[in-house]
């Protein structure tokens, strides 16, 4: 190969950033996705349902991206009490999966 065209190959770092922080809340939202349906599969009735995502809703306002006394203003995303697609901006992201073990402790 000529050198021009091995050099055209590659890209540089600082147009890889946007890809990399595309990639790590993809698969962040996908997981946390996962593991609320999962959960919610395993409860038999709708009230259950609507509980457990009340729960999510609150540890994340109250506790992972806000506090008890300045509450954050999220909500799960859900249509007819069925959890859809789950979207953060990746400095939230960040903030659920940091806080994810103590996340599930307090809502399981």
């Amino acid at each position: 190969m000529a050198a021009p065209l091995l050099e055209g190959a590659f890209i540089k770092l600082e147009q890889a950033i946007p890809c990399i922080m595309h990639c790590e809340n993809c698969v962040g939202e996908r997981l946390l996705y996962m593991l609320i349906v999962t959960s919610l599969d395993q409860r038999q009735s709708n009230n259950k349902h609507d509980r457990l995502i009340e729960q999510c809703t609150f540890v994340i306002n109250c506790h992972v991206l806000g506090s008890e006394d300045d509450l954050y203003q999220y909500k799960m995303p859900n249509v007819d009490g069925k959890l859809v697609e789950i979207k953060f901006h990746n400095w939230q992201l960040q903030k659920v999966m940091d806080h994810l073990v103590s996340s599930l402790t307090m809502v399981y």
